[in-house]
């Protein structure tokens, strides 16, 4: 869908807001995990992610969430690659999405991070109704002025492993025909897709050092391999890997 190298994005935007909190209340910059995105403590986060987005969800409106996602990955550049993360989706997905639905089939983005955080770029970027996302998801509240607040707690089941297929029939009624993941995580929604005798089951190889990054998932491959799914190699059956506009540009 997106890059997620070397940070998962949701987590950056989840360490803006917490630098945000902590300029305006000094008493927390000594406090993890303020501390740490204050001192872009790369160490820290990768090893406390989900701590930083459940501490950054706590109070936020699901509408100052979203724009602080449009915000964030359509004007902050990537380290390496130099390009705005809004311009880093990969083209063959939306490619595909596409080609999915001349074909009439029902598309619908599953995925293991936050709902709202993909809700807040699906429709500039992947011509996604939010409708048509699932995702892991904060609790929330509708407050005394009408806006809905997110907590810092996930309901369950989160949307990873058997959970993700959970959460695909109970918002829809049905289960997947056709299915593409990249991580072990996926792993259940690729099973149920591929056991319909007419469904497919395909995941993504990232093995492309010099145009994104390396991080093959040797076990999911393995699996992979074992039960007849399809591997997309991103160095060898990508032509383009990036969309490479920026789709939330005047956002």
């Amino acid at each position: 869908m997106v890059l997620e190298r070397p940070h998962y994005l949701e987590v950056l935007v989840a360490v803006e807001r917490l630098k945000d909190l902590a300029e305006d209340d000094p008493s927390l910059r000594d406090e993890q995990p303020y501390k740490a995105a204050l001192e872009n403590d790369t160490e820290y986060i990768n090893a406390n992610g989900a701590e930083i987005v459940k501490r950054a969800a706590e109070g936020e409106t699901i509408k100052t969430f979203h724009e602080r996602v449009v915000g964030y990955l359509g004007t902050q550049r990537h380290p390496r690659l130099g390009k705005v993360y809004s311009e880093l989706f990969y083209q063959p997905m939306v490619e595909l999405i596409d080609l999915l639905r001349e074909l009439s089939f029902e598309v619908l983005i599953v995925s293991g991070s936050q709902q709202e955080y993909i809700r807040a770029f699906s429709e500039d970027c992947l011509k996604v109704d939010e409708a048509e996302v699932i995702g892991s998801m904060m609790k929330f509240q509708l407050s005394d002025s009408g806006s809905f607040e997110r907590q810092g707690e996930e309901w369950n089941p989160a949307s990873d492993g058997e959970g993700k297929v959970y959460r695909i029939k109970e918002r829809t009624g049905t289960l997947p025909v056709l299915a593409f993941g990249n991580s072990g995580g996926d792993e259940a929604m690729l099973d149920i897709a591929s056991s319909n005798p007419k469904g497919k089951s395909f995941i993504m190889n990232h093995d492309d050092p010099e145009d994104e990054y390396e991080y093959s998932d040797d076990e999911l491959l393995e699996t992979a391999r074992a039960k007849n799914w399809t591997i997309v190699s991103m160095k060898n059956d990508f032509r383009t890997v990036f969309v490479g506009s920026n789709c939330l540009a005047g956002q």
